[in-house]
């Protein structure tokens, strides 16, 4: 298989040979000469070695399918065993020479020294081998072997940046691999010299690029480099004084729903990290900004993405572990907007927002059922009113009976934990949490499910004050305790039902059909097809 046949299978077979544990060294070393084999087409080699590929390579080479298609395999191959114990024997600088080499003939710098100089016409500006190449290159950047290359790797992945022919699949490729090499090459001195002045002005340009998509990306590796670098002080400074914060906040209004939710998240990345450097935030006024953009893009973007994003980045803000104060006067709009909003996964994620305040606010008071002290209980009973203020409860309640499943479920299991917590402290104020049931959603439910409890006239009794209420009484009931609704409803029930498929109650092709129609619109030919 490795001497004979289909180069390409040759190239697979010799990547499963070396992962053999148990196999003789000398067929191992033959088989990743099979895999670098290809790379020798564009490195200037040895007459042995020339001789070597004009015999094995000379027909495939000019083929352009065929050449392309063994260089992209070899790359595939040398991605894939990027790991020390796979590469024993070979010479680790040489192997990511090629790869640099082979990713600057493809970009068009093909010179007279390299063997089989006609390959060069198949290669220049081919994107397969283009993006392998990048994967390859990012994949080698676990060898410290590589670090004396840095220069000549960082340069060609610049020149890739800045060339107008780089398509936005190479583009977003290019990035990775960058923030491959950062990660291993950020105790350089010159590392952020190389970010400030090369990095940076190609990233500006890149974020004003006609194609959403290079946008889109650039801005996905500005959130990705701020997260990798925040705690290095001397990044955060340079980010600030670049310009591209300024840019990142324009583009919260971009055209395209895709950017704004990247901006959205890389501007929530930019103020975390000025959160984390303390001296630059007094000079700085990008979380006020960035407040009032996303509590716009939150009530009034007509596309999902953007509006995910935004409730995702409070709750990032929320958990993280510099508290942001400013975040107070917007939390209780996140909820509303959030939990009011069409889209279930806004829905879902004003839900994770809404535990994560929870957690916050709770947890941090400690209790127990035997020793409950006064100010503990003190302290609990205002962080639950705090929680009601905000309008966490109404949250809860109005997704416990929301339309879409997800949203149902994760209401049930955080009330769950709130009857629980109820449940520890029987010494609590009950009537210290009191919920306005008109004007809300989940109001007439729960009053709907009290008159089917057994003991309704009791029930009555206690909510209303005295006498034997009727149906026409309970509906005009204003304001119901928190302990008393996490009593009416049957959570436990509850969530019981809604882990069950949503096929449990009707399973027929008609009900499927019905699915597809009401998620694909009721159009007229839409109803003919399903029918």
């Amino acid at each position: 298989m490795l001497g004979t046949g289909n180069r390409k299978e040759g190239i697979l077979c010799a990547t499963l040979i070396v992962k053999l544990e148990k196999c003789p060294k000398v067929l191992k070393r033959k088989a990743m000469d099979i895999i670098l084999l290809p790379l020798q087409c564009v490195s200037t080699q040895s007459q042995d070695a020339e001789k070597e590929v004009d015999l094995v390579l000379k027909e495939p080479l000019s083929q352009k399918a065929l050449c392309i298609s063994l260089l992209v395999q070899s790359l595939s191959s040398l991605a894939e065993l990027a790991h020390k114990e796979y590469f024993e024997g070979v010479c680790i600088p040489s192997v990511t020479s090629r790869v640099v080499q082979l990713l600057r003939v493809c970009s068009g710098h093909c010179t007279s020294s390299l063997l089989h100089v006609s390959a060069c016409t198949h290669l220049i500006g081919s994107c397969k081998i283009q993006r392998c190449g990048l994967d390859t290159l990012g994949a080698l950047s676990v060898y410290e072997d590589n670090l004396d290359l840095r220069k000549d790797i960082f340069g060609v992945l610049l020149d890739y940046l800045k060339s107008p022919d780089s398509h936005a699949t190479v583009l977003k490729k290019t990035f990775q691999a960058v923030l491959r090499w950062i990660g291993v090459c950020a105790s350089f001195p010159d590392l952020l010299q190389f970010i400030s002045n090369d990095l940076f002005p190609v990233l500006e340009k890149r974020m004003c690029d006609v194609r959403w998509e290079v946008r889109d990306s650039t801005l996905e590796f500005i959130t990705q480099l701020t997260v990798a670098l925040s705690d290095n002080s001397g990044f955060v400074e340079v980010l600030y004084t670049s310009g591209l914060v300024s840019i990142l906040l324009s583009l919260l209004s971009d055209t395209e729903g895709y950017v704004r939710a990247s901006a959205v998240t890389a501007v929530g990345e930019a103020v975390t990290s000025s959160v984390q450097q303390m001296a630059l935030v007094s000079k700085i006024n990008l979380l006020e900004e960035a407040l009032a953009q996303m509590m716009i893009i939150l009530s009034q973007d007509t596309e999902g993405f953007p509006r995910r994003a935004v409730v995702k980045t409070f709750t990032s803000w929320l958990k993280g572990s510099n508290p942001i104060t400013a975040l107070d006067s917007s939390l209780s709009s996140v909820l509303s907007l959030g939990g009011n909003d069409f889209d279930w996964e806004v829905k879902m994620h004003t839900l994770e927002l809404a535990e994560a305040l929870m957690e916050k606010m709770l947890t941090c008071c400690p209790y127990a059922v035997q020793s409950f002290s006064s100010s503990e209980r003190t302290r609990l009973t205002q962080s639950l009113s705090k929680l009601k203020d905000l309008g966490l409860f109404d949250v809860l309640l109005n997704g416990l009976f929301d339309c879409d499943r997800p949203v149902c479920e994760k209401s049930c299991q955080l009330l769950l934990k709130l009857k629980r917590l109820n449940a520890e402290k029987a010494d609590f104020d009950h009537d210290a949490l009191v919920l306005k049931a008109c004007g809300n959603r989940w109001g007439d439910e729960v009053q709907s499910r009290f008159l089917n409890k057994q003991q309704v006239k009791a029930s009555e009794h206690v909510l209303i004050g005295g006498g034997e209420g009727t149906e026409k009484d309970l509906h005009c009931i204003k304001e119901i305790p928190l302990s008393v609704i996490l009593q009416i409803l049957d959570l436990d029930d509850m969530q019981r039902m809604l882990k069950l498929s949503s096929d449990h109650v009707v399973n027929s092709p008609r009900s499927l059909m019905e699915d597809i129609l009401s998620a694909a619109q009721q159009s007229e030919e839409n109803i003919v097809d399903c029918y």
